[in-house]
């Protein structure tokens, strides 16, 4: 009689513990693990990243490496883990991302009147505006990443007091805020006539003047003979 013995092809495999990575704008170690039942070497052409072990063992492994700081720009990368006697490669992908939040203006002055006015975000990131005085209003609120456009309207001030408010453009992820100062003088009531002397005859007669104005007024005369 016959036993038969059947072995199955070995099947090489390679699996990581993660396979993209953000990493801030500080010099930073980080450990992946590797899990693998061959051999593998990990490599990477950028000099900004230096590997700390490039070859591991069956099993999990842990492959470390660091990221060298930067304060330019998002930069990206890919640690390649190969399994060389299979001609096997896998990537990691290493992005050292940098911030970008910027406006066009950081001070608004305006009058008393109501106004609108706009300034433009550039950013690499999500952000948010708000703004706690209730005499401005923001159009549009949040947005992605991109070029955009604030809207800012201004109600009239009707105080007889210079205000001000502070407009916050923030990302919460990155912890990172702009502000925008909005000042607004106060309201100057004024009452101008063009004249203020009239000289009749004895006989009746009608005159009239011109008044401008910035709020509402009521004329009145003590003297019964002039309506």
């Amino acid at each position: 009689k016959e036993i038969k013995i059947t072995q199955s092809d070995f099947v090489p495999e390679l699996t990581f513990s993660e396979d993209e990575i953000e990493t801030s704008i500080a010099e930073e170690t980080r450990t992946i693990i590797v899990n693998s039942n061959a051999i593998w070497r990990a490599t990477c052409d950028a000099n900004w990243i230096n590997l700390w072990n490039t070859i591991g063992s069956n099993g999990a492994s842990n492959l470390k490496f660091t990221v060298r700081a930067n304060n330019i720009a998002t930069r990206v990368a890919a640690i390649k883990v190969t399994l060389e006697d299979y001609n096997i490669t896998k990537e990691i992908q290493i992005t050292q991302f940098v911030p970008k939040l910027e406006l066009s203006k950081t001070e608004i002055s305006v009058s008393a009147a109501e106004e609108t006015h706009s300034l433009t975000i550039d950013t690499n990131m999500s952000w948010t505006a708000t703004c706690e005085a209730d005499w401005i209003t923001l159009s549009p609120t949040s947005g992605p990443e991109g070029v955009h456009t604030l809207n800012i309207a201004i109600k009239a001030n009707t105080l007889t007091m210079d205000r001000a408010a502070i407009i916050k453009i923030n990302n919460s992820k990155y912890n990172i805020t702009k502000e925008i100062k909005v000042s607004q003088v106060k309201f100057v009531p004024e009452i101008n006539l063009s004249t203020s002397s009239i000289s009749a005859d004895v006989s009746e007669e009608t005159k009239s003047i011109d008044i401008t104005s910035n709020i509402s007024w009521k004329a009145t005369s003590d003297a019964d003979w002039i309506t």
